[in-house]
């Protein structure tokens, strides 16, 4: 697959003798780039030569021989009040489809990747300009909630997050499985199994539970939740209702209801946790080998989208880990600044215009 896109344009000037001109990228990784400036033929006969099948023009596409601006006018690529407008080429995902960033070209011709949060930033800064900082992407602000998005009829491509090193899936403890099993079976007998094992399997093993650990086998139960996940004397009663309370919450708290986990390493998923795609992202981090400041530095690396997994052991300390984080960081995003590009680029291209038309006219 290649992506096509015109980061910089030069409308007619028919006075000058000056045809429109376009500056044209081209790139199969979105990481290399090649780029060129032409006519309108020039850049249809540089498609036709890939075969359309292959290719993504980003912002544009070729109608009867034409170019015909599909997501937004190229007037919006016009460096303005200090703000030099990007093309986004591309979304930057989880891999369960979280936002984590977006690849931009710029007019230059140089893609970088830069984090949500950073373009967002960029949008707004620039609109203050009265300028869009992306010529293909729409930027709102509606109440605390900001949005970018494409044109109506386009789609942003997505590129999805890809992990060096495959971390083990946590496991959750054999009673719980066998509750699991035992509730998906619809047959009579196994109904009034389930209801056997909640009704007796607390006063089963009462001996072994502290007046504490009673109370929150009951309230667990009066709350809705099968008591059976709590049902291990070896969790201390805080234990107990910091699993049973996110259970109730609708978290996936099977998966840390395990006495090796410390009430505060138990306390750090309950927080987290809170629905089902963020545990789908964290689940590998889910290990009692990890402290609290090491599952933070782990968490902190799922939330900005880097790769983890690179600094996923336990044997290496929290300091450590906060080290690579940074360096991972800083090697898959850019930092981005409105106004933070030279507009040498743009002059060359304009004077390359000049020249040919000067050429043109002897």
């Amino acid at each position: 697959m290649i992506f096509f896109a015109i980061v910089d344009y030069q409308k007619e000037d028919a006075k000058r003798g000056i045809p429109s001109a376009y500056k044209l990228i081209s790139t199969s990784d979105l990481q290399t780039v090649s780029a060129g400036v032409m006519n309108e033929h020039g850049v249809i006969d540089t498609i036709r030569t890939f075969g359309t099948k292959d290719c993504i023009c980003v912002n544009f596409s070729i109608k009867d021989g034409k170019i015909v601006e599909t997501a937004g006018s190229f007037s919006r690529l016009e460096f303005r009040n200090g703000v030099a407008p990007r093309v986004l080429l591309a979304e930057y995902v989880s891999p369960t489809g979280r936002v984590l960033g977006y690849v931009l070209a710029d007019r230059g011709g140089s893609l970088v990747r830069v984090k949500r949060d950073v373009l967002l930033k960029a949008f707004a800064d620039a609109r203050k300009q009265d300028v869009s900082f992306c010529q293909n992407a729409i930027y709102r602000q509606m109440d605390d909630k900001e949005t970018i998005s494409p044109y109506q009829g386009n789609t942003f491509y997505k590129i999805t997050q890809k992990f060096k090193k495959n971390l083990p899936s946590p496991s959750v403890p054999e009673h719980i499985k066998a509750m699991s099993s035992e509730k998906a079976t619809n047959t009579p007998t196994s109904t009034e199994r389930v209801a056997e094992v909640k009704s007796e399997r607390p006063q089963k093993n009462s001996k072994g539970y502290s007046d504490a650990q009673k109370k929150e086998l009951i309230v667990a139960k009066k709350y809705g939740v099968d008591p059976l996940i709590v049902s291990n004397p070896k969790f201390s009663p805080e234990q107990m209702r910091i699993i049973w309370t996110a259970k109730k919450n609708g978290m996936a708290s099977e998966y840390f209801a395990n006495p090796k986990f410390t009430v505060e390493q138990m306390r750090f998923f309950a927080e987290r946790l809170t629905d089902k795609n963020m545990f789908n992202e964290c689940k590998y981090i889910i290990n009692p080998k990890y402290s609290v400041e090491q599952l933070t530095e782990l968490y902190l690396g799922v939330c900005d989208g880097i790769d983890y997994t690179q600094y996923a052991n336990p044997k290496i300390t929290a300091e450590d880990m906060y080290v690579k984080r940074q360096e991972l960081s800083c090697s898959t995003y850019a930092p981005l600044l409105v106004g933070g590009v030279d507009t040498h680029a743009s002059d060359l291209f304009l004077k390359k215009l000049n020249d040919s038309s000067d050429k043109n006219s002897k």
